[in-house]
């Protein structure tokens, strides 16, 4: 399965201890150059990236699809979203709105930070997501709209 990541969902795992579950779930993510860049920026991240053998750099291809999505998108979001189109990618991890709606757009598969405690919790790799959550709203300052947090634990059946 080929498993492309934005740096949301990275930074968001990291920053919560939990980005063990990207390798529990997929096995093996890829992250374009652009998006190792963006997670870089910070040292103890890039070190902890650097470590994984699990984690995969990959160079973005540089075609008229990135062109366009860089019109509109910040350079990781348009080289994952371009890459996981170009690899014919099973799913992108990608938070921001504006990405999710432009991979949806070019009928990219989706999930985000909150999908994969999800899938976590269903593959019984977490007890719980409520917590992961509240950590996530104030560790990370990860927006959740109440609504959404709500029918996320009625899905999950904590509610």
């Amino acid at each position: 399965m080929i498993v492309v990541s934005d740096t949301g969902p990275v930074t968001n795992l990291l920053q919560i201890e939990r980005l063990n579950l990207l390798k529990e779930l997929f096995q093996k993510i890829v992250i374009p150059t652009g998006v190792f860049a963006e997670l870089s920026h910070i040292p103890e991240q890039r070190l902890a990236l650097e470590e994984l053998d699990w984690v995969e750099v990959k160079e973005a291809p540089q075609s008229e699809l990135f062109n366009k999505l860089l019109g509109s998108l910040d350079r990781g979001e348009a080289e994952a979203i371009a890459l996981a189109v170009d690899s014919k990618a099973e799913l992108l991890l990608i938070d921001e709105r504006k990405g999710r709606d432009v991979a949806a757009d070019l009928g990219v598969r989706k999930t985000g930070t909150l999908g994969i405690l999800i899938r976590a919790k269903e593959k019984g790799l977490l007890s719980s997501v409520k917590p992961e959550m509240d950590k996530l709203i104030k560790e990370t300052h990860f927006r959740i709209h109440s609504e959404l947090y709500q029918g996320i634990l009625k899905l999950v059946n904590e509610e």
